[in-house]
């Protein structure tokens, strides 16, 4: 086996007796992911570990994770695991969308948790404005619709993403065109009957709903609108929207055809209601965007 970096599983670890590690992709966020063949299978697949890099170690060159002494950061870290697990399961729940980026398998050993998920070719869409710039109002009324297609799966499944930003979104290489957008679902989502907080949306400046900084029961599917529509400016304008309590304090946010001339000032007013800041006056589900998109 190789050692490759620091805390991150060796190359030729198994995994579940099953998952063979070949790759080590990096650090994203709260988690390592891999890239790993399966022994089942034979096919490639993306293993996402779950570790909280201020509160667990690993030794160089082994599996097992070494947990906090502290009680405290015990509890955290288990906390966080359970929602990693949780959310991975709920993300199992969606089938066959070619617009959700395929969940397989979720399992825990090595005191962490590990989920899997297909492995495709692709770029986040956070690279690919930077690399080609504002997008033209076809690709954006493109992507969005893929994006609306997942979010209404998820939402007639009772689950909210709460995490729809740029990066959480692929753009692939190696897919037909009706499946090359994908949204990446697992480490974050919630059952929309069961939200306890929503301090994931917070993580994520620009792109969160008022409600992200209020109570849980304000969570709904016009906050998934609220961040796609937030998307949907940073594709038009390719910068993001002023955080949300901010333009509730002084809102001068301009017009996306404003900022982009080649943006329709039809577009420009469904991006703006997709971010209105109080939640009667957006989309209250997906569907209403989607057909705004479709005309």
């Amino acid at each position: 086996m190789k050692l490759g970096e620091f805390n991150m599983l060796p190359i030729g670890a198994v995994l579940n007796n099953r998952y063979k590690i070949t790759e080590q992709l990096g650090n994203h966020g709260y988690k390592y992911d891999y890239k790993a063949i399966d022994g089942k299978t034979q096919c490639m697949c993306v293993v996402s570990e779950f570790y909280m890099h201020s509160i667990l170690v690993r030794e160089c060159g082994e599996k097992e994770i070494h947990l906090p002494h502290s009680q405290r950061l015990l509890r955290e870290c288990e906390y966080s695991k359970g929602r990693f697990v949780e959310s991975a399961k709920l993300a199992g729940r969606v089938c066959n969308n070619p617009n959700i980026l395929s969940t397989y398998d979720v399992f825990c050993e090595n005191n962490t948790a590990y989920c899997v998920t297909e492995s495709v070719e692709a770029m986040d869409l956070e690279l690919h404005i930077r690399k080609n710039g504002c997008l033209a109002e076809d690709e954006i009324r493109y992507i969005a619709r893929c994006l609306c297609r997942a979010l209404d799966e998820l939402h007639k499944k009772s689950i909210l993403h709460l995490r729809i930003v740029p990066e959480n979104i692929l753009i692939c290489t190696d897919r037909d065109a009706y499946e090359n957008v994908k949204l990446i679902v697992d480490g974050g989502c919630w059952d929309k009957n069961t939200v306890r907080d929503m301090h994931v949306c917070t993580m994520y400046p620009g792109y969160c709903p008022p409600e992200g900084y209020g109570r849980c029961s304000e969570a709904g599917t016009w906050s998934d609108v609220y961040m796609l529509g937030a998307v949907m400016y940073k594709m038009a304008t390719g910068i993001r929207p002023d955080e949300s309590t901010n333009r509730f304090i002084h809102d001068d946010t301009k017009l996306p055809h404003e900022l982009n001339p080649q943006i329709s000032e039809k577009l420009s007013k469904i991006i703006m209601r997709a971010i209105e800041l109080k939640r009667r006056k957006r989309y209250c589900r997906i569907a209403q965007l989607m057909r705004e998109l479709s005309k």
